[in-house]
């Protein structure tokens, strides 16, 4: 969806009002073909900034992860940055540039405002609403981590539970 969900194409909004009305019986209240159609249009605008916040959550983190060491998501952890330094191996004559590693800290649970306030620049909302988003992303993360014992978090890695119970982090080899 590009740097943000909310893209002004029409064929972009077709595309997301079949979806919607599929997943989440939400109806235009005017024609998709109109000119002036855009989310707030919806009966449940609300289940629209979750889907989308679905979708980008890894988006968020990514981009907050290019600006700040340290990005954390109330009630999951927080996504940690370390730099590493450009080195050389030797044997196959290869200079690997700086780069930054990620890790996780599941004991990094209090929010810090960060994401939030993405959330509320991203979809215009308070910051009680990007809050309850960010919270219902969470539940739903949780809920895939019990089922299935992981979730991807695209372009980011993977999270995972471990046989204690605790959450386990495996970063992209390329991100």
């Amino acid at each position: 969806f590009g740097q943000s969900c909310i893209v002004w194409q029409h064929s972009f909004w077709v595309s997301i009002c079949t979806a919607l009305h599929r997943v989440c019986r939400v109806r235009p209240k005017k024609s998709i073909f109109s000119a002036k159609y855009r989310p707030q249009n919806f009966v449940h605008p609300i289940k629209l900034k979750y889907l989308c916040s679905m979708i980008e959550l890894s988006k968020h983190i990514e981009a907050l992860l290019l600006e700040h060491d340290c990005v954390i998501v109330p009630k999951l952890g927080g996504f940690v940055t370390q730099y590493a330094p450009a080195y050389r191996i030797e044997d196959e004559q290869l200079f690997l540039p700086p780069h930054r590693d990620i890790g996780f800290n599941a004991q990094l649970t209090l929010n810090d405002g960060l994401l939030v306030q993405s959330f509320m620049q991203t979809y215009d909302v308070s910051y009680a609403e990007a809050l309850h988003l960010i919270d219902d992303v969470v539940a739903d993360i949780k809920k895939a981590l019990a089922a299935e014992g992981e979730y991807v978090l695209n372009g980011i890695g993977v999270l995972s539970t471990t046989l204690s119970g605790t959450l386990s982090f495996t970063p992209n080899e390329a991100g």
